[in-house]
């Protein structure tokens, strides 16, 4: 059992951080990390927060040992369990340095903690009690505290008859509680053996597998967002980052020859000395084995292929033309009718000022699978003209998802978009240089989604492009490159944003979400963000709604039932406000649960970069645009 006890830093802060970060107690820095500040610049980034303070006190930090008993743990599990404390006593709030010593004969902690949180700059209050940190661990995949407490709500909502089969020592009522971080069970106790015959139904080992999956896809996605485009790489990659994190995988990637190929990573993992990683070399081989075995030559499917493009032509939706060719990347800003897009200046710059249609689709598949692969899927690049593409493809009657829909008005074509659901007669678009609303509009102003009927559209057909061609989900073309305000914060590659940390803060605070507060508003926070609007739909109107995360026909009812204006105020509101701030859009009044002239202000934002109707209300359909719906 790791214990810790908590003292205060009333002066030499600069000190106390060099001593925790001391290379040759850190493995030359390799076990150090940070949250809200970069461990170089702690003590400056401390100080401006202390400088914003709304206490009175003399405490500038707050400094943890957690020390663990010869043998307990290795020096990575030490550094997570430490990472796993930070975050449950800060609660995403404070800025904080963690580092792992490893050169005594026992591994021990260091977290140093700003006194003064960057929320409402408000400082911690310290009761100088001994901290006694327990997880629980569940099945192959580790999952601690808070995390095993989500995977057991998850096959709970996933299967309730099985989950209540195998309870049969009260676990149902243990994950009432919202913070397991301290959660302790004996291995022999029959609560463990209950949660052991629960993880290990089908359900449980189905759901078990759908975490990792989400796990892993984020991990992949770090590993593109720094230059991997090979499958098999960006899973050794996810192996490195398991292990010993961010700063892992940036370590070897900078000891990799290019270009980043899995025989290449390999091979400079075998040179590593960081114990997170270079020690682990039977564990580097085995996975270096599979990944030849399994994943080099894994083969994406149509239908991954066919989902990767859907799912980025989504994120478009709400792009507005511009007036001129400034402001290209907002969604929003400069708006205007003289056909300025991001698209034709990423696909065909030479044609900018003229009609987009097409080159969305263009653009689509480029961000999606590489220029190369672009090419090759739509017979020619780029794609600008309707006719063109329909005089090389068999123009199909019907639709399937994946389809080019290309409108026929009786004498030619003229308008073009990506199908993305099909229910019998009816079909869903994603269009380009259109409006909202049902009709088909070609030199209109934004990305919208259409809901469109086939039997409506007697001249219209369907180009259906060879999916099966697709090697590579955002490949090598060199088409997605990082944002340019992505930074390092020692454990994650984050984007900063300020508002969606506002967000995080107050989903965490106000719902006890638990989520890491990092700028980046990925899965964890929707699903977080969907239980909160079922959380506020009980407590104000009281829906009788599960609280799972899980957007269905339920959900969308009461929201359709309990629409919000201005002059209300009630938490509903407050979680309208958190979803305006996640999308980047502040508010004068901050999140205060009072639907004001502000907040309507925000909404009418949001529902105009989305092509709902901008009328200030909140309804069913700003609410699932919110949750990402």
């Amino acid at each position: 059992m790791a214990v810790t006890k908590i003292k205060p830093i009333k002066s030499t802060l600069k000190k106390a951080l060099d001593y925790i970060q001391n290379p040759d107690k850190t493995d030359g820095k390799m076990l150090v990390s940070s949250f809200g500040c970069s461990y170089e610049t702690a003590d400056i980034e401390f100080g401006f927060t202390l400088s914003q303070a709304l206490d009175r006190g003399n405490n500038l930090a707050h400094h943890l040992i957690q020390s663990f008993e010869p043998g307990e743990v290795d020096y990575e599990k030490a550094h997570e369990i430490g990472k796993q404390l930070a975050d449950a006593v800060t609660k995403g709030q404070y800025e904080y340095v963690l580092t792992t010593h490893i050169d005594k004969g026992h591994i021990h902690n260091h977290i140093i903690f700003c006194a003064v949180n960057f929320v409402d700059y408000h400082k911690y209050v310290s009761n100088k009690r001994t901290y006694s940190e327990h997880a629980i661990t569940i099945g192959a995949g580790q999952w601690y505290g808070n995390e095993a407490r989500t995977l057991l709500l998850n096959i709970k909502a996933a299967d309730a008859a099985t989950f209540k089969k195998h309870d049969t020592a009260g676990v149902a009522a243990d994950l009432a509680k919202t913070d397991w971080s301290n959660y302790r069970l004996s291995k022999t106790s029959a609560k463990a053996k209950a949660i052991v015959n629960i993880i290990n139904s089908t359900v449980g080992r189905r759901c078990q597998d759908q975490l990792m999956d989400t796990q892993m896809e984020a991990y992949v996605k770090e590993a593109a967002a720094l230059g991997v485009s090979n499958m098999d790489a960006k899973m050794m990659c996810a192996n490195f980052r398991h292990q010993g994190g961010a700063s892992a995988v940036k370590r070897i990637l900078a000891k990799t020859t290019k270009p980043y190929t899995l025989d290449h990573l390999y091979a400079a993992c075998q040179t590593d000395t960081g114990n997170q990683v270079g020690a682990y070399k039977s564990r580097q081989k085995m996975v270096y084995n599979a990944l030849k075995t399994h994943i080099t030559n894994y083969k994406v499917t149509a239908a991954e292929a066919i989902q990767a493009a859907v799912k980025i032509a989504k994120t478009e939706i709400g792009y507005r033309e511009k007036a001129s060719n400034a402001n290209l990347d907002s969604k929003t800003a400069n708006a205007g009718t003289a056909n300025y897009t991001k698209y034709w200046r990423d696909v065909a710059p030479e044609y900018q000022g003229q009609a987009w249609c097409a080159c969305f689709i263009s653009w689509v598949f480029m961000k999606a699978f590489g220029k190369a692969t672009a090419t090759k899927l739509l017979k020619h690049w780029p794609y600008i003209y309707v006719p063109t593409l329909a005089g090389l493809f068999t123009n199909y009657a019907s639709p399937k998802v994946g389809d080019i829909f290309m409108y026929h008005n009786g004498s030619e074509f003229s308008h073009t978009g990506l199908v993305i659901s099909v229910s019998g007669d009816k079909f869903v678009t994603i269009e380009g240089n259109t409006n909202d609303g049902s009709g088909v509009v070609a030199e209109g102003i934004g990305v919208y989604q259409k809901t469109r009927y086939n039997s409506q559209l007697p001249g219209s057909k369907f180009a259906r492009p060879n999916y099966s061609i697709v090697t590579s989900i955002n490949g090598s073309g060199g088409d997605i490159t990082p944002p340019s305000t992505w930074v390092t914060t020692g454990t994650a590659v984050c984007t900063g944003s300020s508002p969606i940390k506002t967000a995080q803060n107050a989903l965490n605070s106000k719902f006890n979400a638990g989520l890491t507060v990092d700028g980046i508003w990925g899965s964890a926070c929707k699903t977080a963000y969907i239980k909160a609007i079922q959380s506020a739909l009980n407590s104000v109107y009281g829906a009788g709604l599960t609280a799972d995360g899980i957007w269905g026909t339920n959900i969308s009812n009461a929201c359709a039932a309990h629409v919000l204006s201005e002059g209300a105020n009630n938490l509903y509101v407050g979680v309208l406000q958190i979803g305006l701030y996640a999308h980047n859009i502040t508010l004068n009044s901050g999140i205060d649960s009072s639907f004001g002239p502000s907040t309507k202000q925000g909404v009418i934002k949001f529902q105009t970069s989305q092509g709902l109707s901008a009328d200030g209300i909140a309804g069913r359909d700003t609410f699932a645009r919110l949750a990402g719906v």
